[in-house]
């Protein structure tokens, strides 16, 4: 009965032996295919220092301003660049406009002494420089003078940084700012039409019968509305004169050309018209913006432009 006893134990002590060896062998096997995967350190990223300009209206100089007045003292107006270069001779504008908006890249503002929207105004552009990164006062030099013929109401002064784009920036959208002005005592708002520019473009150059050169020419004319109000209808009329002493006469049947109107500031070039200089003769031509008198403008004594080919 001892015997058997033994032998049960035996059994049993090499069964839970052979159990426990094969659970160990399974489990090492299974941890040595385990992959261990390296740990990944992450660089640090790097900052990249957009290269930038911006400016701001620190103080506006008048809440009202008289038409014709200079804007006077107390206008602050502060520039920034984030460039880590230095940056020399950057041109600002101060302009004046109905609507707090301006071209994008900033182009070069316009002087005039007649107002229109982005009118630069008198004495309005100063240069500044950056030795780095970081922020400049903007040296007002200038009279800033409010163009005479500004209509009264609420108008916008803008300080443009850049102007004329000469430094590629990251983001050319931020070169402008505005404060908000009104003024008084401005002539009504009216068109004012006038021809800037009267050209001539050679098409072909021909040889008369007698053997003589002449060319085949268009005349290419321009007709701006430079006035501070929209101008409905009207005609420009293109007239030649071909003789010494002579008289101008419309150029051509189709020479009474239908401008639909144009808005104010807007300038349109009308569709050539083709002539030649048989006899090798001058040519006087003259080109008037509304011909008829169909549009009250501002001023009439400026509606034409004359000039000669040959």
């Amino acid at each position: 009965m001892n015997h058997l006893n033994r032998s049960k134990r035996f059994f049993v002590t090499a069964a839970v032996t052979a159990a426990f060896f094969v659970l160990l062998v399974t489990y090492s096997s299974s941890f040595a295919q385990q992959t261990v995967k390296p740990t990944t350190v992450k660089k640090p990223l790097k900052l990249r220092l957009k290269n930038d300009l911006t400016i701001k209206i620190i103080r506006c100089p008048k809440r009202v301003v008289k038409a014709g007045a200079d804007l006077g003292a107390g206008f602050r107006v502060v520039g920034r660049s984030t460039f880590a270069t230095a940056l020399t001779d950057i041109a600002v504008d101060i302009i004046l406009t109905s609507n707090p908006t301006y071209p994008v890249p900033a182009p070069a503002a316009v002087y005039s002494a007649n107002y229109s929207d982005n009118v630069l105004l008198k004495g309005g552009r100063e240069h500044i420089s950056f030795a780095g990164p970081g922020s400049v006062n903007v040296k007002l030099n200038g009279s800033n003078t409010i163009p005479a013929d500004t209509p009264s109401g609420i108008y916008y002064l803008g300080a443009v940084i850049d102007a004329g784009n000469k430094i590629r920036e990251s983001n050319e959208r931020n070169n402008v700012h505005f404060c908000k002005i009104k003024v008084i005592g401005g002539q009504k708002r009216m068109p004012d039409l006038i021809i800037p520019s009267l050209q001539f473009k050679k098409v072909k150059n021909l040889t008369d019968s007698q053997g003589n050169p002449y060319w085949i020419f268009n005349v290419i004319i321009t007709v701006k509305n430079q006035g501070s109000a929209p101008a409905g209808p009207f005609k420009v009329l293109l007239e030649r004169n071909v003789g010494p002493g002579g008289t101008y006469t419309k150029a051509c049947i189709t020479c009474e050309i239908d401008v639909p109107g144009l808005a104010a500031g807007q300038s349109k070039t009308l569709p050539p018209r083709q002539f030649n200089n048989a006899n090798n003769m001058n040519s006087l031509f003259r080109a008037t913006a509304d011909s008829t008198n169909s549009v009250t403008e501002s001023s009439e004594s400026n509606n034409m432009n004359a000039t000669s080919f040959k």
